[in-house]
């Protein structure tokens, strides 16, 4: 197994019991507070892709909790390419394929309104 990174490790060990997601990531705020959101998210992840950490929502709070492989009821997660376009597509909405030169012309619009200019005068 990967050798567990010190915030890796105090993060398993703080969601051994389930944790919510807030009060996990203020526990390693306080340990390690010179962090940044995008190595905190970074650990995370890792421990997820690890199949050491879980999040999960109850009740409209997001939780973390550590996977325990050793545990007799352990079962490992179940993921599937369907079911990850089916999150993906529930998050984003419906997938439009658009046209790169209206979205351009688009763009332009968006960007001469930005300036306060007329976008078809020209430059």
């Amino acid at each position: 197994m990967k050798r567990l990174s010190s915030i890796q490790s105090l993060i398993v060990d703080l969601a051994a019991n389930g944790i919510r997601a807030i009060d996990l990531k203020h526990a390693v705020a306080r340990n390690f507070p010179q962090l940044e959101e995008a190595q905190y998210q970074s650990a995370l992840l890792g421990l997820q892709e690890l199949d050491c950490l879980v999040g999960e929502e109850m009740q409209g709070v997001w939780f973390f909790k550590t996977l325990d492989k050793t545990r007799p009821d352990y079962q490992p997660l179940e993921y599937s390419a369907e079911f990850a376009e089916k999150i993906i597509a529930a998050s984003c909405g419906q997938f439009v394929e658009i046209d790169v030169d209206d979205f351009l012309a688009q763009l332009d619009v968006m960007i001469a309104n930005a300036k306060g200019t007329d976008p078809d005068s020209s430059i």
